[in-house]
Parts: structure tokens; C-alpha cells; sequence
């Protein structure tokens, strides 16, 4: 099983292959794939850009959204909130939460 897996056009994913992450596919059919990486479980993070989760169906989306494992992570500008529920979701722990916040 990979890591990390890396969906997207070649420019989101030159920067990961540059960052070391080998498993970095340039994909024209973003949910294709995702759902061949979902069924088999063969990563253990897939990122994919925002603006191709935006493209997905709504039922991909409420697969991707609803998925313990493998993570899929979006990235791009999707706001703040929206990662910290999903990471909260993941691990269970809310990593955003300060002791300044409580107070």
C-alpha cells in the first residue's frame, strides 16, 4: 500500500513529485481513479485538488466525504473548517483546538 497518492493536472502534481512523493499520477479522469483507489484501498492518503473534487458526482463526493480510509484530502482553497472536520473525523482528535479558544 502507498503512503500518499497524488491525483491531479501536471502542474498540481509537479509540485509533489518535487517534494519526493513518487506516487504523483497526472489524471484527466480524476474520479475514476479515486474510486479504483477507494475500492482497493491502496493508499492511505489521496490528495486531489479542489477544483477537481468540485468536478466529482455527488455521490463520489459523499463516498470521498464519508471514507475513514484511505483520507482524501483536498487542497486548493477550500476553507479552513472544512480540513479540520475532516481531520477531526479521521483521527478523532481536533488539532485546531488551542487552550486560548476554551477560555
Amino acid at each position: 500500500m502507498a503512503g500518499i497518492v497524488v491525483l491531479g493536472d501536471n502542474a498540481f502534481v509537479l509540485g509533489f513529485r518535487l517534494a519526493g512523493i513518487q506516487d504523483a499520477f497526472v489524471e484527466e479522469h480524476i474520479e475514476k481513479r479515486l474510486a479504483m483507489l477507494l475500492n482497493e484501498k491502496a493508499a492511505s492518503i489521496i490528495v486531489i485538488h479542489d477544483t477537481d473534487y468540485a468536478m466529482l458526482s455527488p455521490a463520489m463526493k459523499r463516498r470521498v466525504n464519508e471514507t475513514m480510509e484511505p483520507v482524501v484530502v483536498s487542497i486548493g482553497k477550500l476553507d479552513e473548517e472544512n480540513i479540520r472536520e475532516r481531520i477531526k473525523r479521521a483521527i478523532g482528535i481536533d488539532l485546531y483546538k488551542s487552550e486560548s479558544r476554551n477560555v
